[in-house]
């Protein structure tokens, strides 16, 4: 056995714990909660699964691993060129929905380097990196590019961050640049009319709402900053949503345009 160069996600369902306090109550196993929490999380496989057999993914099949244990779900391959790592991104933003509209939210973070994934066992330096760069960087609700990945896209001729217009328009919606300088995922994406999975999207915007609203309350100062976070970005999104030249380009898709203008602000 030896170690591969691997692209390799490392994702963190938050407020885990308190998920699974909710299938006891006063020592009673809540069997509903258990089977609602079981179908959630055994589907995330089966989505992976089926993501990566379409087209796009098609030809590197064979090198794409994952690994499900707990609130930590992990996915690496080999990265050939950057079409892969955009449609890696591109299927996180789908689960990230997913897991929205199930009411959980998540964090995480993408690195590149050493790796030896099969089905037994995971480890390597690039899982201690996206491990790290999750727990102490990725910080609020976010799924950050590790400085390796930054690292790996500026050695090659075609840069995930410097191109054309074509290849800028793929990552349009998917990575943001946030306040300190880090690209992320965005759970707030303001380019909803070019989305594939365009139904969820009225969905996912009143779950999200909801999430926030229910975690605002809480008063761990901890927590009370990650909300917060959200809070902000969530309004951000929502005034850029309502501009006049985005609801002339989200009125192309049916009904879409009408419900954005209807939707209010977080206090």
């Amino acid at each position: 056995m030896k170690y591969e160069d691997r692209i390799v996600l490392f994702l963190d369902i938050l407020g885990f714990k308190s998920i699974i306090d909710k299938t006891i109550d006063k020592e009673v196993v809540n069997d509903k909660a258990v089977e609602k929490l079981y179908k959630h999380l055994s589907e995330v496989g089966s989505f992976l699964t089926e993501r990566f057999k379409q087209n796009h993914f098609q030809d590197r099949n064979y090198s794409v691993k994952v690994t499900q244990f707990s609130d930590s779900i992990i996915i690496s391959f080999i990265n050939d060129d950057n079409t892969t790592l955009l449609n890696l991104i591109r299927t996180i933003q789908e689960l990230i929905i997913r897991f929205v509209n199930n009411g959980i939210i998540c964090r995480g973070a993408i690195s590149y380097g050493k790796l030896l994934h099969d089905r037994k066992v995971i480890f390597g330096p690039a899982l201690n990196d996206a491990y790290e760069t999750e727990s102490k960087a990725a910080m609020y609700p976010r799924v950050i590019l590790d400085r390796s990945i930054l690292e790996l896209n500026k050695s090659r001729q075609q840069s995930l961050f410097e191109h054309e217009e074509d290849k800028e328009k793929l990552i349009l919606g998917h990575l943001t640049q946030d306040t300190d300088d880090k690209y992320y995922i965005d759970y707030f994406p303001i380019d909803i009319g070019d989305y594939k999975y365009m139904t969820v999207i009225p969905d996912y915007l009143v779950n999200l709402r909801q999430i926030i609203i229910s975690g605002n309350k809480f008063q761990k100062p901890d927590l009370k900053v990650k909300y917060g976070w959200m809070k902000n970005k969530y309004n951000t999104m929502l005034r850029t949503l309502k501009s006049e030249d985005k609801i002339k380009e989200i009125s192309k898709v049916k009904n879409l345009a009408g419900y954005i203008e209807k939707l209010k602000y977080l206090n």
